[in-house]
């Protein structure tokens, strides 16, 4: 998020306005932003003083009357925070951790997000279910579903917002992350429900988090089907400006 930079520039620009001349005439000028919605652009800088600032929300623009300079510099402010949202790509890598089969079967980027798992749960092997990638952006939310791999299992992935911070080294605020994974129950315990449809195992990962762009970070696991096997989600995430 911008948020230390646009504090900082409210500052100096208060800091501009009170030191100017009282009896400087006024000016009125229409800005135009084409990314940034202006009501929320007006919230943000209708306190600072010697100016007024209307915003239309259909054409996206900001009537700003005061003091030139000062009209002049939140027109420069503008500027800086109307910039175009990035997309945000996650790639999600769904493991299977079994109590049982020693030995992983796992491609070799993973290696250093498996060393974490051996240290941090007991199973004896580990292999990729599937992996899948998502791209939505900065801000919003996503999702996406689909069928696992030589299985009827069903999955859906997705999130409530992802919002970007830093510069040289982005780290990804992720809200809402969700992983849901659903397959039919066989055996006795298969069957429909009241509705007609088959009855269904659930497992699922919930959960917000901060990743470091390009960093492997090892989400969390699931149990499955009430054994002592587990679904493990694995992410990375990459910025595309």
């Amino acid at each position: 998020m911008r948020i230390g930079r646009i504090l900082s520039m409210i500052v100096l620009l208060s800091s501009l306005v009170c030191a100017q001349n009282t009896e400087q005439k006024v000016v009125s000028k229409i800005i135009q932003a084409h990314y940034v919605n202006v009501n929320h652009l007006r919230d943000l800088l209708n306190n600072i003083p010697g100016v007024t600032i209307k915003a239309d929300s259909g054409m996206g623009v900001l009537v700003v009357s005061g003091r030139p300079d000062s009209v002049d510099a939140i027109e420069e402010m503008v500027k800086k925070l109307d910039i175009a949202p990035r997309d945000v790509e996650v790639t999600a890598y769904l493991l299977s951790g079994s109590s049982q089969s020693a030995g992983d079967n796992l491609p070799a980027e993973l290696g250093p997000a498996v060393k974490q798992l051996h240290a941090l749960f007991a199973y004896k092997g580990y292999k990729l279910i599937d992996s899948f990638v998502s791209r939505g952006r900065e801000g919003r939310g996503v999702r996406v579903s689909g069928t696992l791999p030589n299985t009827n299992s069903r999955y859906a992935f997705g999130y409530g917002s992802a919002d970007v911070s830093g510069e040289s080294q982005k780290t990804i605020r992720i809200d809402g992350l969700d992983l849901s994974v659903a397959t039919p129950l066989t055996g006795p315990d298969s069957g429909t429900d009241k509705n007609g449809n088959p009855r269904m195992s659930q497992a699922g990962i919930h959960t917000d988090l901060d990743a470091v762009e390009g960093q492997k970070v090892v989400v969390g696991k699931s149990n499955v089907n009430g054994t002592n096997d587990a679904m493990i989600l694995i992410i990375t995430v990459k910025v595309i400006n």
